[in-house]
């Protein structure tokens, strides 16, 4: 079956030193301050203008499954306005499917948390992705602040997670799976002879089912994975 699978190089901490320099402002220096300090957070201290920084990843979009996450913090003051942390592929900023992002209080930070379900016919696919970082707007008249740190983004390809057997029946419960894309039940009964064959075919298009079938009370066992097609 398929693991969880963490893009080594798009999970960062903005801790290590390494990927500092791969953020880029991207907006108009007046006005702010946006910028990566000794503690390796990014600070973002606005007034009436808008602070935004991003880095691109060497990792392109691809189908399945993405969990972003970044630590919000709000060390002094009043907290920024229009804070956002997104996930942008080319120049189109993703919708997520769920997202939390709670105001944190002063001196406290929270995690905010994104998910993204990629079609395997997304118009986007190929193209690199992106982390975009940003707060502040016009005509607020006084100084407000964020600090991000511990960004990290993360690949989920489709697995079993759960298998129940119950009066001679198997349930596999499937999750991650790929909108769009044709899912595949293979199962096996030697793992050394590898001679996997498909035992159930359709096309995903929701995030988790599950698939059931009796068993053969004659077999000794039987092992089973998860494949998708697109």
């Amino acid at each position: 079956m398929a693991e969880r699978v963490t893009l080594t190089s798009s999970t960062k901490s903005l801790r290590n030193p390494y990927y500092v320099g791969f953020w880029t402002q991207t907006t108009p220096a007046w006005d702010w301050w946006c910028g990566v300090s000794p503690d390796y957070r990014v600070y973002m201290n606005t007034r009436d203008g808008r602070s935004e920084i991003e880095q691109v990843l060497p990792e392109f979009l691809q189908p399945g499954t993405y969990t972003f996450a970044v630590k919000v913090y709000r060390t002094y003051g009043p907290f920024a306005v229009n804070v956002n942390a997104d996930v942008v592929v080319g120049n189109t900023v993703l919708t997520p499917d769920t997202s939390s992002s709670p105001e944190p209080a002063l001196g406290t930070n929270m995690l905010w948390t994104q998910t993204y379900s990629i079609a395997a016919t997304n118009p986007l696919m190929g193209y690199p992705l992106k982390i975009r970082l940003g707060a502040g707007g016009p005509g607020m008249g006084e100084q407000r602040q964020v600090a991000y740190d511990d960004v990290s983004i993360a690949w989920l390809a489709p697995k079993i997670v759960a298998v129940t057997l119950t009066n001679h029946t198997i349930t596999l419960d499937l999750n991650y799976l790929i909108p769009s894309a044709t899912t595949v039940i293979q199962r096996t009964h030697s793992l050394p002879s590898a001679n996997w064959s498909n035992v159930h075919s359709f096309v995903t298009i929701q995030a988790a089912t599950n698939w059931t079938e009796q068993v053969d009370g004659a077999r000794e066992g039987a092992f089973y994975r998860v494949v998708s097609h697109y």
